[in-house]
């Protein structure tokens, strides 16, 4: 097994079409982080010979939270209607890279873009090294932008900032004509700071001394830090008013919206001001002027841009049934731009979206957009769809009241809103290709969260009840192709009636295109078995039961025929934050050493989804495995319908699991729940044995709650009227909870303490760990409990024990579970250079579970990784890296990814804390997306490329950047303290080659991966065989 292809993105095949292959070099940069890459600006512009064309260069510098690319559109525009040779420098573009350089307003040609581009690029690579690398993406496009305008002598050259201002490689630019200021807001709140002074500071980092500066009206504490950096550096900042329509001479704005009069108004200024200070033409004062000069009102009014306020009918439904579908799109993924845009959007649709770009929208009260709509759409019913995506560092708590609250103020109410990945970052989709992007692998967790967070405002809006539409008021896509070809489908089936869908794109930039089914993409037909199972599994992944419909559980129960058969069950119930997978495995190796029938449910899987399936602390095996999902599966399919439709994939996994259990007549049931506990589907057990409770902290708070207290009113649902439960100690906000809950119900809830060390007569734990004692005292009391309550033994009562049981400490001893303190010697290094690549696995992802995961960790590696819990892996004494011998080091690697709910903050201050307490330095942290969600990977096939361009690595570089800030300016030796890699296949081999090449240095390298389940779960498949 191997990782073949590059660590960054993939190149385009030799002899393939020179603008793709430009594409594909291009793509490459989207991976390169270099240290001090604002410094590093002056140096590229030396590179490519431009100190002297940029100094002469008239440049109008634009930076903002909303509204700086429409005040550069407006801009150019105005400059081009006096007949100026203009150049635009913008970001990010939609469709095409080229979008970013206009000459003229018009986008750059093919031809152009591939001269420039190679030129650029070909003296990179001639002028970089070691110490200036090749520039990261955003930072070539900013160069080779200003080589575009200095090639073709531009008279102006507008540029927008891309980021922030201070450090933006825009930033580049000494001596501009005019800087503007758009609205200031929270954004990018992670790299420009958290206050709104704070990112008003890193905006101002554009004033140059002495050279004249405008902003629209800024809240107080964002003005107050322009004014002041203004007046050090001897800058005039003006603030400009809105523009007063009646100056257009009776025309109107070619971009629509009320806010886009504050971007026009900025733009006047901007543009005046340039003529001012670099042409020869007279014109009168702005205040003297009854109306603007000609080209002014021209320019305003046939400026173009496309994602703002952008309507589309959609060409393939058009020919069909014309009007019914139509897209109105729009950027905004601020709160205040969401306002902005919700208010367009109504304002729209009322009037049918029929204008010619907008320029024709009807101005009056939101109640005449009504009895317009009213009066045009007579006998015709319209739905408002909302298909919505945005980047994980934003907060949808904020942006969708913003959204539904403006949306509601116009009458407009979305019938259903979608949400879907992006489609890429920089990947080129030909416009009237059919895709294939219906792949299971997608990572859904933002989507869901989003998903989450909308439900529970139109559950808020509705006073708590249940909202009843036609499928659910949300719903999540695999992919943007399937939602617009949901969309499409819609319409057609529909088409018989007057019925038309308007559906608003919101919160990034979306590419569109649309092919397959709506779920994970079908296996052929005559596949494996096993794989076909596994394809109609992943179809579930997509479904998500709306609310707390937790009366769907009778349906499901009674279509399976599992009421009575879950009643016999003998369960133990065990709930948590922490240590539940853990408390489960002790619990059931106990039982299995007692000579029980053992069944264990468990959530999530790491490899293969069998194994939340155990039978006598043995995955089930395939055969089983199928016979019992068919069953399932088959009877599901014939007994729901559009009331009660399929369950979701955990749900479904708990049904198959109670049919196993069943069917096998196993003496006992562990049960872990899977979220919370109150409305988990585990908790369908109206009377188990005995329950329990792990360590409770913060976790997946967008669901529980967002404080302790909440969060453990959850986790008590599974008590149960007279039910013993036991739990360990307990936060005091968290027990409280816990002990009203129980007495309301009459359980004896009493709390465990970590297993005293001596009971186990010298042995130790299975699981490795010193939190493992917490979580084995309550195993310990579970155990005895079900033992107790079953009448099967007579033990004596645990006060009284000097040692535990033989089938106790053999339980203990013997308990295993994968990807918890879980060492792995690289099996592909292993034979040429034996623990010089060692993997360490934890699916530690709360800030407490991290901490007790690098406590475990400083000791392995101390140990060298052959802690007696793992002697079969690697044999021999141990053998500390200090005591190796001389000249011989190594390295500690961080290999991390978590879900985007997490916060980093958080989990990386806890392990950075915990590594200097034990002794820990991290060499280097390395961030790397997920390879799947459900998605199994042959352990014994050679991994082909995984490097692809398209997958969204934004979350990883908001890890990295949290990282970063952490470390500081920590003394470094010659290397990057991180790296984000597209692919963990591209990690791992980043990691052998290192090891390979370093051999003859005898070079350790110890990788802690860490940070979530899925993560340890995809290492395994790939490291394991």
């Amino acid at each position: 097994m191997a990782a073949q292809g590059d660590y960054g993105v993939s190149n385009q095949l030799a002899g393939s079409d020179p603008y793709e292959e430009a594409l594909g070099v291009l793509s490459s940069l989207i991976l390169r982080r270099t240290r001090g890459e604002f410094n590093l600006m002056f140096d590229y512009v030396k590179i490519l010979g431009l100190e002297e064309d940029l100094s002469k260069m008239n440049i109008i510098h634009v930076a903002g939270t909303k509204g700086k690319g429409s005040t550069c559109a407006f801009t150019e525009s105005i400059l081009r209607n006096y007949g100026f040779r203009t150049g635009l420098l913008t970001s990010p573009h939609l469709i095409d890279v080229r979008e970013r350089f206009r000459l003229d307003g018009v986008d750059i040609s093919v031809e152009k873009f591939l001269a420039y581009f190679w030129w650029c690029y070909k003296r990179f690579q001639e002028g970089t090294n070691d110490e200036t690398q090749m520039p990261s993406y955003f930072h070539f496009l900013t160069m080779l932008g200003f080589k575009i305008f200095a090639g073709e002598k531009v008279d102006v050259a507008i540029v927008e900032v891309g980021l922030g201002g201070k450090y933006d490689s825009t930033n580049v630019v000494q001596k501009p004509v005019v800087c503007g200021f758009s609205s200031l807001g929270y954004d990018h709140v992670e790299f420009l700071g958290d206050t709104l002074d704070k990112i008003a500071g890193m905006k101002a980092g554009i004033f140059k001394l002495g050279v004249p500066a405008f902003t629209v009206p800024q809240p107080n504490e964002a003005m107050r830090v322009l004014e002041e950096k203004a007046s050090e550096l001897d800058v005039n900042l003006n603030v400009v008013q809105p523009l007063n329509k009646r100056l257009l001479g009776g025309q109107k704005l070619s971009l629509a919206g009320e806010h886009q009069y504050l971007n026009a108004g900025l733009a006047v200024s901007l543009a005046y001001t340039w003529l001012q200070q670099s042409s020869n033409l007279e014109i009168p004062s702005l205040n003297q002027m009854t109306t603007l000069p000609e080209p002014f009102i021209k320019g305003l009014a046939t400026a173009s841009l496309q994602g703002r306020a952008q309507v589309i009918r959609d060409p393939y439904i058009e020919h069909v049934a014309p009007g019914n579908l139509v897209f109105y799109l729009d950027g905004a993924h601020s709160p205040e731009s969401m306002e902005a845009c919700a208010k367009w959007f109504s304002l729209a649709v009322m009037g049918d979206g029929q204008s010619e770009s907008m320029k024709s929208l009807v101005s009056g009260s939101p109640r005449a957009y009504e009895e317009r709509k009213l009066e045009k759409w007579s006998g015709e019913s319209c739905q408002q769809i909302l298909l919505f995506n945005c980047m994980s560092v934003r907060d949808p708590h904020l942006l969708f009241p913003h959204l539904r609250n403006t949306c509601a103020k116009y009458g407009v109410e979305f019938k259903k809103a979608l949400f879907v990945p992006n489609m890429s970052i920089s990947h080129k989709v030909g416009r009237n290709a059919l895709l294939e992007n219906n792949d299971s692998s997608v990572d859904l967790s933002w989507q869901y969260t989003l998903q989450e967070v909308w439900e529970s405002l139109v559950g808020e809006e509705n006073g708590g009840k249940k909202t009843h539409l036609n499928d659910g008021m949300s719903e999540v896509f695999l992919s943007l192709p399937l939602a617009i070809k949901w969309l499409r489908d819609s319409v057609i089936n529909q088409s018989c009636s007057p019925t038309r869908i308007q559906k608003n794109l919101l919160g990034e930039q979306i590419d569109m295109a649309a092919q397959g089914d709506y779920g994970a993409s079908k296996q052929n037909a005559g596949g494996d078995l096993y794989q076909e199972a596994l394809v109609a599994l992943s179809s579930l992944t997509m479904k998500r039961d709306k609310g707390e419909q937790f009366e769907f559980v009778l349906d499901y129960l009674k279509i399976l025929d599992l009421e009575e058969d879950i009643a016999k069950l003998k369960v133990i119930h065990v709930t948590g934050t922490k240590g539940k997978g853990s408390t489960c495995t002790f619990t059931e190796s106990i039982l299995r050493n007692y000579g029980f029938r053992t069944g264990l449910l468990t959530s999530p899987h790491l490899i293969d989804v069998r194994e939340r399936f155990r039978l006598d602390g043995v995955d089930i095996s395939e055969e089983k495995f199928l016979a019992y999902f068919w069953w399932c599966y088959n009877r599901l399919k014939e007994g729901t319908n559009e009331e009660t439709t399929m369950p979701s994939y955990f749900r479904f996994l708990t049904l198959l699991g109670f049919k196993i259990f069943s069917a096998e007549e196993v003496d006992v049931v562990i049960l872990e729940v899977g979220l919370g506990g109150r409305i988990d589907f585990t908790n369908v057990v109206k009377k188990p044995v005995v329950c329990g409770f792990s360590s409770l902290g913060y976790d997946h708070m967008e669901i529980l709650g967002d404080t302790l207290a909440k969060i453990a009113g959850e986790k008590a649902g599974i008590f149960k009227l007279g039910v013993p439960a036991f739990t360990v100690p307990q936060l005091n906000e968290a027990m409280c909870v816990l002990e009203e809950k129980a007495s309301a119900l009459d359980v004896n809830l009493k709390v465990v303490q970590p297993l005293n060390k001596r009971l186990l007569d010298g042995q130790k734990l299975g699981l490795d760990g010193e939190h493992q004692y917490l979580n084995a005292g309550l195993a310990v009391s579970l155990a005895y409990t079900w033992l107790q309550q079953s009448g099967n033994l007579e033990i004596p009562s645990l006060n009284q024990m000097t040692t535990l049981p033989e089938p106790f400490i053999k339980g203990l001893v013997t308990a295993r579970l994968q990807g918890r303190a879980q060492v792995i010697p690289d099996p592909y290094i292993e034979h040429a250079a034996p623990g010089n690549l060692v993997f360490y696995l934890d699916g530690a992802h709360t800030p407490e579970s991290i901490e007790a995961c690098v406590k475990w960790f400083s000791l392995a590696v101390k140990e060298n990784g052959q802690s007696e819990s793992l002697e079969y892996f690697v044999k021999g004494p141990s053998q500390d890296c200090e005591e190796r011998k001389p000249g011989e080091t190594c390295h500690r690697i961080l290999l991390f990814n978590c879900m985007s709910v997490r916060d980093p903050h958080l989990i990386f201050s806890h392990l950075r804390n915990a590594s200097a307490k034990y002794g820990v330095d991290f060499k280097k942290a390395l961030f790397v997306p997920y390879m799947s969600m459900s998605h199994t990977v042959g352990m014994n096939a050679l991994l082909e490329k995984n490097d692809d361009s398209s997958v969204d690595l934004s979350w990883q570089y908001k890890l990295q950047e949290v990282w970063e800030s952490l470390v500081g300016e920590e003394e470094e030796d010659g290397g990057e303290k991180s790296e984000v890699i597209s692919s963990l296949p591209l990690a791992i081999k980043w990691l052998r080659d290192i090891v390979v090449d370093q051999n003859s240095s005898s070079t350790r390298f110890q990788v802690l991966v860490t940070g979530s389940l899925q993560l340890v779960g995809d290492v395994l498949k790939l490291v394991t065989k």
